[in-house]
């Protein structure tokens, strides 16, 4: 999942409750939780892809994952255990590393 914190795409709330179904349902393994942005610097000034519609995407940046994200999906019962899954170790069978 890379839409956490780009309301264009998906509503966090949405993303959360596809992400928990996916876990309840044995998938956990199968999700890779990542962070991406677009950025642009129109005349000098940074500006985010979709920023005019989604007024929080300033606070999207790379660190968001970490710093949002995945403590929003534990605050909503997902395990420690899962969300190390999503971005760590899964990430690694999948990409050998």
């Amino acid at each position: 999942y890379n839409n956490f914190g780009n309301i264009a795409h998906t509503s966090h709330a949405d993303l959360v409750a596809i992400v928990l179904a996916l876990i309840q349902n044995g998938y956990t393994d199968h999700q890779v939780a990542t962070m991406d942005t677009v950025w642009s610097y129109p005349d000098g000034v940074r500006k985010l892809l979709w920023e005019e519609i989604n007024p929080d995407g300033k606070e999207r940046t790379y660190k968001y994952l970490l710093s949002g994200a995945i403590p929003d999906l534990e605050t909503a019962g997902i395990s420690k255990v899962d969300t190390r899954r999503m971005v760590v170790d899964t990430p690694r069978r999948i990409f050998g590393g």
